[in-house]
């Protein structure tokens, strides 16, 4: 109670000390920094996009307590972590209150413009782009990149762009020790010369975990080549790989922590190990006052192995998965006026082919059943954007997608059938909105658009083919605004509905109590979503923002219940102080309402508490060296990312998330 009372107080002197500035502002020449956006297939300044949009930049990832793209995603708008054992190994992300274990496949995510979703159910990895290598992320929520990048694209698109080569060449090195045993290391060449950027880059990085077996480790190496073939015309060219092993400490009953402690494992010998490379072949041809032809050739090669004798009893506990995904996307952009009015359109198709293979293994590695899943996508999408009158765009777009699903299953027990099928789906999907820019760096917009999610491979199969299983559909609204009052205050306000047919969750009922995918025929996600950023003075800054958010089941047994793991309230606020031109003192806290548990769709059982956690950071930075420490949850608050209770047995399960850390980083660049 007493660091409760603390928090409020904070809040009401950040309050207080905001209104002078916000009361007494005088209009004047605002002169900001151009932001360029590019998650929705092209470049366009930040108040030209016609829907909600968030950029964290460099800037902002350096004097942030983040040590990976989890931490900076939590503290965003609307936006919600679900960090199962505290090491990002098998995070989720939750844009616009999907909640449960389908919200990720809910979003979009991509690395420098390329899809990283998976094919099955096992998530994006969180950590195959090591944070020092990102050089900003651009978050768009809503379905508005439905047209252009359709499937998972409903709640919205992150793109994280990674660091490009610029200046002379040059070393950087950046070291790290922390609380759990962390110890990481990084190393990277950058530089341009001759039309020519690259980045060569390899890091490591081990921690043993707040958990007993929550231990993470992993490698990774990259590049990222860029070449000015001749004027107006580039390449590109981009490697990756990266391997991490981690523990699956699996979730904690109440008697496990009264009797063992939050830190406890059950299984402790359950672990992953993950093995992941791509590379990506780009080329892009400007043609002078008209346009652009781009495409990329994309390969991607993952490799999956779980072994899971505590978690699963012994029953064919070890799994191995290797996932190959090509991908070819052409694009075309014309930038010509019509009738005198400025003209944006993009056309182009997404083909991609994914190869899923699974098998089986008993406890004495004997194999039991494997399944294969071809799925090939097509999709093909155009947009415009039209200026009818000065500063006012209308938007509109379309987009048809086919996906062909080959199935392929042999069990060796006998218990289950053999599966020899193909299944087709498609999707026509559209949008449309506007935005007015009435005056430098302030907007209003508004858009409808249509947005899908197909099963992931493994939706649509486990032990049985369900056949059933329909596209789920999103039909979306959103109001908002973008106002900049001059230099140092700016507030973004947005109102969003969406109305969901064929929902895909998880039926936690289904198949005889493990659990199987399912529609349900109708909900709503509705809510509203505020940011400001102030400058109070030169040398502080306080930014904040806010979401409030409902889902709730519309028909069916659980009409007018909320959805599960969908907090009504989130709120954020961070300060960053500079008392000294060369050391930043940052402070954030963040706030997450209580939810319902998973599985709990009568809303009858009783919620996950509320939380508040704060976060501080110091930063010394002189010439080329940067030293930082940062201490996460300072006040050690005891809390949950995400809990559940049993259907049939009854029982309450919580993921503990870590306690009071910290780290110590330092960077040089030679």
């Amino acid at each position: 109670m007493h660091h409760f009372k603390l928090r409020m107080v904070l809040l009401v002197v950040l309050g207080v000390l905001t209104i002078p500035k916000w009361a007494f502002s005088q209009s004047e020449e605002i002169n900001l920094e151009r932001i360029v956006v590019t998650p929705l297939r092209y470049g366009q300044e930040i108040g030209e996009v016609g829907s909600s949009v968030t950029v964290i930049t460099e800037d902002e990832i350096k004097n942030s307590n983040a040590d990976n793209i989890i931490d900076i995603l939590e503290l965003q708008t609307n936006v919600e972590v679900n960090d199962f054992y505290g090491n990002s190994a098998k995070a989720q992300v939750d844009i616009r209150g999907f909640g449960g274990e389908m919200a990720a496949l809910n979003n979009l995510v991509l690395v420098d413009g390329r899809r990283v979703n998976e094919v099955d159910l096992s998530g994006v990895d969180w950590t195959q782009i090591p944070l020092n290598q990102v050089e900003k992320i651009e978050i768009v929520r809503g379905g508005s990149g439905a047209v252009l990048y359709g499937d998972n694209a409903v709640s919205g698109v992150i793109n994280i762009i990674t660091k490009r080569g610029a200046g002379k060449p040059h070393l950087e090195f950046g070291s790290e020790i922390g609380s759990y045993d962390l110890n990481s290391q990084s190393l990277s060449l950058k530089g341009a010369s001759n039309g020519l950027s690259y980045v060569l880059s390899a890091s490591r990085q081990s921690t043993n975990g707040y958990r007993k077996n929550s231990f993470f480790k992993s490698v990774d190496f990259s590049n990222k080549l860029e070449y000015e073939v001749q004027n107006l015309l580039k390449a590109r060219f981009s490697f990756g790989y990266h391997r991490a092993s981690y523990g699956l400490p699996g979730s904690l009953t109440e008697s496990d922590i009264a009797n063992f402690g939050r830190r406890h494992s059950k299984y402790g010998g359950d672990h992953g190990l993950d093995k992941d490379y791509y590379f990506l072949i780009g080329v892009k041809k400007e043609f002078e006052g008209t346009g652009a032809l781009d495409f990329d050739l994309s390969y991607r090669n993952k490799f999956v192995f779980s072994d899971l004798m505590g978690g699963n009893g012994g029953f064919n506990p070890f799994r191995k998965s290797p996932i190959k995904t090509i991908g070819f996307t052409p694009k075309f952009k014309v930038d010509r006026d019509i009738l005198g009015r400025k003209n944006n359109f993009i056309t182009g198709i997404d083909l991609y082919r994914q190869q899923y293979k699974s098998k089986n293994f008993n406890s004495a590695n004997v194999i039991q059943d494997f399944t294969h899943i071809n799925k090939t996508s097509l999709g093909v999408y155009m947009q415009d954007e039209l200026e009818i009158i000065n500063n006012l765009k209308v938007i509109g777009g379309f987009r048809y997608e086919r996906q062909r699903y080959a199935f392929n299953f042999h069990d060796y027990s006998g218990w289950y059938s053999d599966v020899d099928k193909n299944i087709t789906p498609n999707r026509k999907d559209y949008n449309s909105g506007f935005v007015y820019n009435y005056a430098q760096d302030s907007s209003i917009f508004a858009s409808y658009n249509q947005s899908f999610r197909f099963p992931a491979t493994d939706e649509f199969f486990s032990g049985t083919l369900n056949t059933d299983l329909k596209p789920q559909i999103s039909r979306n609204y959103e109001v908002g605004i973008r106002h900049r009052f001059n230099v140092d205050v700016g507030i973004e306000f947005s109102v969003f509905n969406m109305d969901v047919e064929n929902e895909l969750y998880t039926d936690p009922t289904a198949f005889g109590g493990l659990g199987a995918t399912a529609n349900y025929s109708k909900t709503r996600h509705e809510g509203l979503e505020f940011g400001s950023e102030f400058r109070i003075i030169k040398n502080l800054k306080l930014t904040g923002n806010y979401s409030l958010s409902r889902a709730t089941f519309r028909g069916g047994p659980f009409s007018g219940n909320d959805i599960p793991m969908i907090p009504n309230h989130k709120a954020n606020i961070g300060i960053q102080f500079q008392p000294l031109k060369e050391v930043t003192l940052s402070v954030t806290e963040n706030y997450t309402g209580h939810r319902y548990r998973l599985n709990d769709v009568t809303n009858t059982r009783d919620y996950i508490k509320q939380h508040f956690t704060t976060d501080m950071a110091i930063f010394y930075s002189k010439n080329d060296l940067t030293v930082s420490l940062r201490i996460n949850n300072l006040f050690n608050e005891y809390y949950y990312d995400f809990a559940s209770y049993g259907v049939f047995s009854g029982k309450k399960v919580y993921y503990p998330a870590p306690g009071r850390n910290f780290s110590l980083k330092l960077e040089y660049r030679f």
